[in-house]
């Protein structure tokens, strides 16, 4: 099954774990992309999808893993 193309501002809210404000607040600042629609806001699915991977803290695939050692060892 082929996932939407394009996202409410709901939806995106509730993949993003923010509030329907915060997501607005994004847009406004550039930092996510969004489209006027007909009065509503429509996000494309990647451009979520790729905001989300933005956010973890292990996104750049260039930051090593470390492997520290446990404290009773």
């Amino acid at each position: 099954m082929a996932s939407k193309k394009y996202l409410g501002l709901d939806e995106v809210a509730s993949r993003l774990g923010l509030s329907t404000d915060q997501v607005g607040k994004l847009r406004e600042e550039g930092r996510l992309r969004g489209f006027a629609d007909r009065g509503t806001w429509k996000f494309k699915s990647d451009d979520v999808e790729e905001f989300a991977r933005t956010r973890q803290a292990d996104s750049a695939p260039d930051v090593p893993i470390l492997d520290l050692p446990l404290e009773d060892e």
